[in-house]
């Protein structure tokens, strides 16, 4: 575990650097490197072909999602044994790191209290997270604004722009509105930072004329908007990460298919390891669940 530390230093820290930070030596490390595995077992071998079969059709599974897709292929296999296996084989999820800032506020923006805190929710359209996060595109940055359904999980607004503007959200909730449209959002939370995109007049003119309640985290604390935090990262590191991309179209494309994915392929644990539409066609079908504290 040590030595993968080192492996996943930052750009900026030299190989001698990370390994003096930990305390480890340099030979050691390069040893650990080139090393190949031990040859498997037959039960790791047979094993090995499953992952990897999931590993190509979902690159970005880490090991407790690939562990839950092969239980439910009849594959017995703890979530240790599974991450053991991908460890060994380099297959556990890479991440970049980028930290352009997404969020600015102005004394003289509306204040809102935090209603979505200690909410319990048992429907969807219950409370939207909402958040700004951004992609790395041939030296500058591309903006990606973002709505969820926090009780479902499922995405339901998105919009990309070079811009970190109002326009970028109002443009995302709108998309928002037409996927839930000739559903009530009257009284529906809109929980979101202090970011003056989604505190400008005519952003909230949007909520108003839906009935929505614009609902604040604390200022500069991520910790109180952890749901679009999750889908900021989930997008990001799941499926935009994987390559560099050169033009703004092609970014565009990528985060559809990547929506599109997320809402219909990937599976939350959150949700019983269903995937957020397989989750909301089931709550139609059913009709009542228990409340859940969020």
């Amino acid at each position: 575990m040590i030595y993968e530390t080192v492996q996943e230093k930052p750009r900026e820290l030299s190989l001698q650097k990370a390994c003096e930070t930990v305390s480890v030596s340099r030979d050691g490390y390069l040893k650990w490197h080139t090393r190949k595995p031990d040859p498997p077992s037959k039960k790791d071998a047979v094993l090995l072909r499953k992952i990897q079969e999931i590993k190509e059709e979902f690159a970005y599974y880490g090991y407790r999602r690939v562990a839950e897709t092969l239980n439910k292929k009849v594959t017995v296999a703890n979530h240790k044994m599974v991450f053991r296996l991908m460890r060994e084989h380099h297959w556990t999820v890479k991440r970049k790191r980028f930290s352009p800032k997404t969020t600015t506020s102005n004394k003289s923006d509306p204040r809102f209290p935090n209603l979505a805190i200690g909410k319990i929710l048992n429907n969807v359209n219950q409370v939207w997270d909402t958040d700004i996060t951004y992609v790395p595109l041939d030296g500058g940055f591309l903006y990606l604004a973002l709505l969820t359904d926090r009780f479902s999980k499922k995405c339901v607004g998105w919009q990309l722009s070079r811009n970190c503007d109002s326009l970028l959200c109002e443009d995302a909730l709108r998309r928002a509105f037409k996927l839930r449209k000739g559903v009530s959002l009257e009284g529906t939370v809109h929980h979101g930072d202090h970011g003056s995109q989604y505190l400008s007049r005519a952003y909230l003119a949007l909520l108003a004329v839906r009935g929505m309640l614009p609902s604040l985290g604390e200022t500069g604390n991520c910790y109180e908007n952890p749901f679009a935090e999750s889908m900021n990262k989930t997008v990001k590191y799941d499926f935009v990460y994987r390559k560099d991309y050169e033009t703004f179209e092609e970014v565009y494309r990528i985060i559809e298919e990547a929506i599109m994915e997320y809402n219909n392929r990937r599976i939350h644990s959150s949700i019983g390891y269903m995937t957020p539409n397989e989750f909301e066609r089931e709550l139609k079908r059913r009709r009542t669940l228990l409340p859940v504290h969020l």
